[in-house]
C-alpha cells in the first residue's frame, strides 16, 4: 500500500519553491527584489552562521507576497 503525504510549505521558502507556487521566472523574481519587494518583509538573506550578506541564501515569504499580489491593483 502506498501512504500518500499532502505537505504545505513553510512561511519561508527558497526560490525553487517560491518559484513553483507563484509562476513567476527567476528572472521576474529577481526584478520583484530589487524594485518592488522588501527585504525582512517579502524576503531575506539566511544563513546558518547568522550572517545576512549577499552570500546567504534567499528565502521568500509566501504568504507576505500572496498579500503583495493581492493588494496591488493593476493599472493599464
Amino acid at each position: 500500500m502506498m501512504n500518500i503525504y499532502q505537505v504545505e510549505p513553510n512561511k519561508w521558502v527558497s526560490n525553487i519553491l517560491i518559484e513553483a507556487i507563484t509562476g513567476l521566472t527567476e528572472r521576474r523574481i529577481k526584478e520583484y527584489r530589487m524594485y518592488a519587494w522588501q527585504e525582512g518583509i517579502h524576503f531575506k538573506h539566511a544563513s546558518p552562521k547568522g550572517t545576512n550578506g549577499t552570500t546567504a541564501k534567499l528565502m521568500y515569504n509566501r504568504i507576505e507576497i500572496d498579500r503583495f499580489f493581492d493588494n496591488n491593483k493593476r493599472v493599464s
